[in-house]
């Protein structure tokens, strides 16, 4: 009878941690947006400011170090990858190293400016390493009614 109650428990402790494996190994897609109105400033400065990856500290403040790898372009479109260190929000003694590729677009016959990023991620010296994260940034100049 003992032996039975025995195999229950692990049967029930096992199905436990499979389950609770896939809750937290799963992969899962987020999509999050924001949407922020700055009067009085034009669409450009703004896009130049969040552009230039050296701003990043300042809008980012998990950022530790930097390293610009390239760049290449123009005023128009100009692309350039950096390797970042970031503290995790969550668990600051933690750190994560990036890699992101930026692609900044002007396009002024619409008063658009994009800033598009692609970043592959790493934990733990790169022992847990994240897929590419796809990120967006849309600067425009809204009409007033």
């Amino acid at each position: 009878m003992q032996r039975v109650v025995k195999k229950r428990l692990t049967l029930l402790f096992a199905s436990v941690i499979i389950v609770v494996s896939y809750i937290l190994c799963r992969y899962r897609t987020y999509d999050h947006e924001e949407s922020v109105v700055i009067k009085h400033v034009p669409p450009s400065d703004i896009w130049e400011f969040v552009a230039d990856f050296s701003n990043m500290k300042y809008l980012n403040p998990t950022i530790v170090d930097f390293n610009i790898l390239s760049e290449s372009g123009n005023y128009r479109r100009w692309q350039y990858s950096t390797e970042y260190t970031e503290q995790l929000s969550h668990w600051p003694y933690l750190t994560n190293r990036a890699v992101a590729h930026f692609d900044v677009v002007a396009i002024s016959e619409q008063s658009a400016y994009y800033i598009l990023s692609n970043h592959h991620t790493c934990l733990l010296g790169g022992l847990l390493c994240c897929k590419y994260r796809c990120s967006g940034f849309i600067v425009y100049l809204r009409s007033c009614f």
